[in-house]
């Protein structure tokens, strides 16, 4: 029989960690990605960080998020018209929708002047002699 190996301490790929993070994935599949337990990662970033999963992940995906933009605009300002147009849109509040309210009347607003407007006397236009 052979000798077991004994495990030292599940070892974080750190920088794995954070490409993996910019995708928005879960702890659990980050963890089976770095072959580890969910448990161990969670414990390891609490270890060297003091923070939570959630709070670990999100700096990468502001970070993410931010070179996103960036590189939108850096198209928008060279002449890309559909990024242009979808900077504007997402970015500076355009839409190509404009709203209009439209007051409703009642059924008896809309009664009294349609009575009013058969009153008002009538123009005869190119009558024969």
């Amino acid at each position: 029989m052979g000798r077991k190996k004994e495990k030292g301490p599940a070892v974080v790929n750190w920088d794995k960690l954070e490409a993996y993070c910019q995708y928005d994935i879960s702890l659990r599949t980050a963890a089976s990605m770095l072959d580890m337990s969910y448990d161990t990662l969670r414990r390891r970033i609490l270890e060297k960080y003091n923070i939570s999963w959630g709070d670990y992940k999100k700096q990468f995906l502001d970070q993410m998020a931010f070179r996103l933009k960036n590189k939108a605009l850096t198209m928008a300002l060279s002449g890309d018209r559909t990024m242009l147009i979808f900077s504007l849109k997402n970015m500076a509040g355009w839409s190509d929708k404009t709203e209009t309210t439209h007051k409703a009347e009642s059924i008896e607003d809309l009664v009294q002047k349609s009575k009013q407007e058969d009153k008002k006397p009538k123009l005869i236009q190119g009558g024969k002699k």
